[in-house]
Formats: structure tokens, sequence, C-alpha cells
């Protein structure tokens, strides 16, 4: 299983195309899993997608691994327009790096 304590890295398309606070959300949420406990998979799946509630636009983060299988989702309003994406964080032992899914 993966530790994801490797250095930390980002492709240029996120950079150019995630906001800094959807980024910090996203890493947050595993360092959340890792702080419990949880067994981790190599691979982390992240889908973004913006969705409505009580007629208010939030940013949907929806959080998947394989194995072991796992799946959560949180609906979050940071101030910026939410945005439909999938992405990858992949720990290699040595890095971490979070893709846009059309960058793997």
């Amino acid at each position: 299983m993966a530790d994801f304590k490797g250095n930390r890295c980002m492709t240029c398309g996120v950079n150019n195309d995630i906001p800094p606070i959807l980024q910090m959300a996203m890493w947050g949420m595993i360092d959340e899993d890792i702080t419990m406990g949880l067994k981790m998979d190599y691979l982390q799946v992240f889908k973004l997608k913006p969705v409505m509630e009580n007629g208010k636009e939030y940013q949907e983060i929806k959080h998947i691994q394989e194995q072991p299988k796992r799946e959560r989702k949180i609906s979050v309003n940071f101030g910026v327009t939410p945005i439909s994406e999938t992405l990858f964080v992949i720990d290699s032992s040595e890095y971490v790096t979070m893709m846009l899914s059309n960058e793997y």
C-alpha cells in the first residue's frame, strides 16, 4: 500500500486549470485518510463537478480508490466557479504527483 510521503508535485495542467483551493482540498482529503490510518491505493482518483443544492452552485469532489475500494464525496463552496474535471494522484514512493486525467 502507498503512504503518500514522497515529494508532492503537480503537472502544468493542474497548476493552470485547478484553483489552488481545490488542490489543497484534494491533498487534504488524502492526508485525512492517512491520519485515520486507512489503507491507501497508489492511485487516488478525484472527480470534480458542479452541483446545485438549495438553489446554490457547489463544487462536488468525489474521492475514489480501487484497493481497498473506497469512495466519498463532499460538496463545498470556496468562492470559485465550480469545474468539471477528473484528476489522478499517483504515489510512486519517491514522488506523489497530481495530474489531470488527460495528462496520464
